[in-house]
């Protein structure tokens, strides 16, 4: 029987790419759960150093993960090393002769921060020693993001989890990006169609460069559609709703802090990743609007002032925006509430410094920056990460409106002004991502402060 060419390629690209559960090393259990060998601890090390960095823990965050699990269970001279695609971890017990060094290969990612969240809590009852070898792997297993490849939906599911986690989520960013409650319907309908389109290419192993493009492609229609109609002046806010569903926050806020913290190689895979999600977007919309404007319909700038608007839907918007990216996060829903007063607060914020006249950079920074704080300051009293509830209440700060605003300009042949306002875009997701940072790096300061004071 005559095979395809390269078969054996087009055979192994499902487990590369995600699709297939990675193989089990199947370790024997050990004969005592609370004093395992050398292996199976570098084994239970690794699986909750993928979940960790799989689910959005930084690289930081990842390493002391590893290096606490293996120290608990008796490993010593440990030295783990972390990248955005692979947790490594070296190790000897005492008595060993050399070090046992092993990896495991990060191939899916997520924003899940229950999964998140319960990983944490693992790692906290591993250091209290309260929790046998055996059952932290078998925890650990279930904590790492399941294969696409084995997730079964039917079309009805696929339809409902694009709805969930992209129709609302657009919808409520149209508002905030200063719409009507007349462009809630169109966001929703279109972000939905482009969240199904990403989830069914995302189950055949398209590349996440071709998926978002298409994701990003339906709100630019209906915007067309919306300006062939005579609806013109709705067409900013179903792009823009598009966008903020689409933008990866989470990957930014990681990359600055990895950064920062001299993880420089996961720092550049991790802008990287955010770079091809922007092109992306910028491709899949840009390419409607070009042929947009090539039939006649150039779709309407937004104004420099259309963002200072009190009394509003905006506010509404952003904390349906901030809740909405929490769902999507699989952010407990118990902590639902408190997201909404941070992002409706963060716009408050923005909107009045904004209308004091000081500049979009500054202000993004800065309020991200409180953001960050009250969030750290919140998370504190529950000893929980503050990521769940800051990184959705900063999203509804994303530069949605200056990126279609870029777009429309580069699509009517104005370069210069597009070119320039895209590099705005990017500059004000660095700055957001930074803002984000210093807060945590903040609070880390003056917990020690604390601590050497306490000692003194």
């Amino acid at each position: 029987m005559a095979r395809d060419s390269l078969s054996w390629l087009q055979e192994k690209l499902g487990r590369l790419r995600g699709l297939e559960p990675d193989p089990d090393p199947a370790l024997p259990p050990p004969d005592d759960p609370w004093q395992p060998d050398a292996a199976f601890v570098i084994a239970l090390a690794l699986m909750i150093g993928e979940a960790l960095i799989a689910n959005g823990a930084s690289a930081e965050e990842t390493a002391a993960g590893m290096l606490t699990t293996a120290e608990s269970f008796g490993l010593h001279w440990c030295e783990p090393d972390v990248t955005m695609w692979v947790v490594s971890l070296s190790g000897r017990m005492p008595g060993d002769a050399r070090p046992l060094v092993e990896q495991r290969v990060v191939r899916r990612r997520t924003n899940d921060f229950t999964a998140l969240g319960r990983t944490h809590r693992l790692v906290e009852e591993i250091s209290e020693r309260t929790v046998p070898a055996t059952e932290a792997r078998e925890r650990a297993l279930a904590l790492s993001p399941p294969p696409e490849g084995v997730v079964k939906r039917g079309p009805a599911a696929r339809w409902g989890v694009a709805a969930a986690h992209s129709g609302v989520v657009a919808a409520s960013g149209s508002l905030v990006a200063g719409g009507d409650l007349l462009v809630v319907v169109p966001s929703f309908v279109a972000a939905t169609l482009g969240g199904y389109l990403a989830n069914t290419l995302c189950a055949l192993g398209v590349l996440p460069f071709y998926r978002f493009a298409f994701a990003a492609m339906p709100a630019a229609l209906f915007a067309y559609l919306a300006e062939i109609l005579g609806y013109g002046d709705i067409s900013p806010a179903l792009v823009v709703g598009g966008v903020l569903s689409l933008l990866p926050t989470l990957t930014m806020v990681s990359a600055v802090q990895d950064a920062l913290a001299g993880h420089y190689l996961t720092a550049y895979a991790r802008v990287m990743d955010a770079a091809l999600v922007f092109v992306a977007i910028v491709a899949g919309i840009g390419v409607v609007l070009v042929v947009a404007t090539k039939n006649g319909q150039d779709l309407p700038l937004l104004s420099p002032n259309t963002t200072i608007d009190y009394f509003s839907w905006r506010f509404v918007g952003a904390a349906a925006f901030a809740v909405a990216i929490a769902s999507r996060m699989c952010v407990p829903p118990r902590k639902w509430f408190t997201v909404m007063l941070l992002g409706a607060s963060g716009v408050l914020a923005y909107v009045a410094l904004r209308d004091m006249g000081y500049s979009r950079m500054l202000i993004t920074g800065v309020v991200a920056m409180c953001i960050s704080l009250v969030g750290r300051l919140i998370a504190r009293r529950t000893g929980e990460s503050a990521l769940p509830l800051v990184i959705p209440a900063v999203t509804p700060l994303l530069p949605g409106s200056v990126l279609y605003r870029s777009l429309s300009e580069l699509a009517i042949r104005e370069a210069d002004h597009g070119v320039t306002h895209m590099v705005q875009a990017i500059a004000l997701m660095v700055v957001l991502a930074t803002g984000v940072s210093f807060g945590n790096e903040a609070a880390y300061f003056f917990r020690q402060l604390r601590r050497r004071r306490a000692r003194a």
